[in-house]
Formats: structure tokens, sequence, C-alpha cells
């Protein structure tokens, strides 16, 4: 069984995923033979698995982004590499409780836009598609939150939060 730490720097996307045994993450990845494997953890602990490979204290992390640009969960979570993971509501949950929310890379998104279908979707670079199941200008919105982050958390020579240590 294939874990997220095996993969930690070609992963791009962590998306919800039921399987027979129940809740799963698939692994979207940017270079590999397969676009995405599956993970038979939940998306949360996925997360956390993620994170803990570069020491990252996402709790930590989350309190920062809603004091600086006063924004609430679901929040996006970035890694040293300077990876920004943006939530999006990719799964339509089956039970009460289920996750919904699936984190695909900024720079691995090509565009969102609603196809032929009328439905919104978000397209990715290596050429993933994926459903949205929220408002397309909410999408959007959450977009460009994470171009926000990426210029003024990540570019430290652009940075207006020079003074604060990231990582």
């Amino acid at each position: 069984m294939i874990k997220v730490e095996a993969l930690s720097k070609e992963v791009i996307g962590l998306i919800p995923f039921y399987t027979v045994e129940g809740a799963a993450t698939m692994l979207v990845l940017q270079n590999c033979d397969r676009s995405s494997i599956i993970d038979s953890r939940r998306i949360t602990t996925v997360k956390l698995a993620l994170a803990y490979c570069f020491a990252i204290d996402l709790k930590a992390q989350a309190n920062i982004l809603r004091k600086l640009f006063q924004r609430c969960p679901p929040l996006p979570f970035y890694l040293p590499d300077k990876r920004v993971f943006l939530p999006f509501k990719l799964v339509k949950p089956l039970v009460e409780g289920d996750s919904c929310y699936g984190y695909l890379e900024l720079s691995a998104i090509k565009n969102i836009r609603v196809d032929e279908d009328k439905k919104p979707y978000i397209y990715l670079k290596n050429g993933d598609k994926f459903v949205l199941y929220s408002r397309i200008d909410t999408a959007r919105l959450m977009h460009y939150f994470g171009i926000e982050i990426y210029d003024d958390l990540l570019l430290k020579e652009t940075s207006r939060y020079k003074s604060i240590s990231w990582q």
C-alpha cells in the first residue's frame, strides 16, 4: 500500500475518495506514469502526514492565515518548497461528516471554467479535471487567495510580511 509519505514531493492533489473499505484519499501526482494513486487513509490523516514530512504545524499555519487574511475554514496550506494547496469542494459527501473538500496545488491548476455540460470544472496542467461541487466564483476566489498566499508569504523578496518567519 502506497502512502503519501513516499511521494511527498510529487503530490499536487489530495482528493477524498470512496473505496469498498470506506473513505480514502486519491493522491494526484505531477510527474508519474499514473497520474493518481490511492492512499487508504482519510484525507485529514493524509493531509497531516504530508505536512509532517515537512515538519509543518497545520494548526499554527491556519492561525496565521486567519489573522493575516481574515479568512475562515476551509483554509489552504502551504509547504516550504513553495507549494500552496487550495481547498475545493470536489466530492458530494455520502453521509454527514464525510470530507467533501480536496486540495489542489496552485501551480498545477490550468484553469477553472464551466464545461459544455454546464458544470464547473477545475483543469490541471497534467490533463486531469475534477468537477466542482461549489459555485464557480467561490472556486475562483479560492484560486486568487492561493495566489495571494504565494505572493505575500512565500516570495520573500516581494512579501508584505518580511519580518515573519514562515518555515
